[in-house]
């Protein structure tokens, strides 16, 4: 039979990695980026209102970036900035399989900066784009890093607590004897 100490620790090890399971799981699913889900803009054309935030653009990987055409322009019919600055900035060598989400490829980014939020742009595209916000996918990758790494640490202080747990409850010999008082009033006759 195994030590009443042994179980416990035990236990709480098993928990431990346990709550590292799920932490794990939740991290790995956090740190992903969703293109379909996660943008600002999705579609071939339509209106897209800026916000403070750098975005990259993506296509599906069945796209070919060399010969994507895409035209974003402003309120005023502009194609860029007062200081000449294109918004659209086509750069194939963005795409990067490693990097890219399973599917999809950057083909690019737009230059908004900040004296640009709430403006409102019209987009042109001859592939289907998805415009995603940096820091927000930044900020979810991030939080699943970090959730990643605190699974570690619950794995490794539940797997210690179960190895002392199994060490406690299989060398401990106590064969002391349990001894039970039970008490009571002594009888009395009236």
């Amino acid at each position: 039979l195994m030590h009443a100490s042994g179980k416990i620790f035990m236990g709480i090890g098993l928990v431990l990695v346990i709550i590292g399971g799920v932490m794990l799981a939740w991290g790995a699913d956090t740190a992903s980026i969703d293109i379909e889900d996660d943008n600002d803009f999705e579609g071939t054309s339509g209106t897209w209102e800026a916000g403070e935030d750098w975005y990259g653009v993506y296509a599906k990987d069945s796209v070919n970036c060399d010969t994507l055409t895409v035209t974003i322009l402003d309120e005023n019919g502009s194609s860029s900035d007062e200081y000449g600055t294109e918004y659209w900035n086509h750069d194939c060598d963005l795409a990067d399989d490693e990097l890219d989400p399973d599917g999809f490829q950057e083909v690019g980014d737009i230059n908004i900066f900040s004296m640009y939020e709430n403006k409102t742009f019209t987009i042109t595209a001859s592939s289907k784009i998805y415009i995603v916000g940096g820091w927000g996918e930044l900020g979810e990758v991030a939080t699943g890093i970090l959730a990643g790494l605190g699974s570690i640490c619950f794995f490794g202080g539940g797997a210690c607590l179960l190895l002392l747990g199994l060490i406690l409850g299989l060398t401990i010999n106590d064969k002391s004897q349990t001894v039970v008082v039970q008490g009571g009033a002594p009888a009395t006759m009236v």
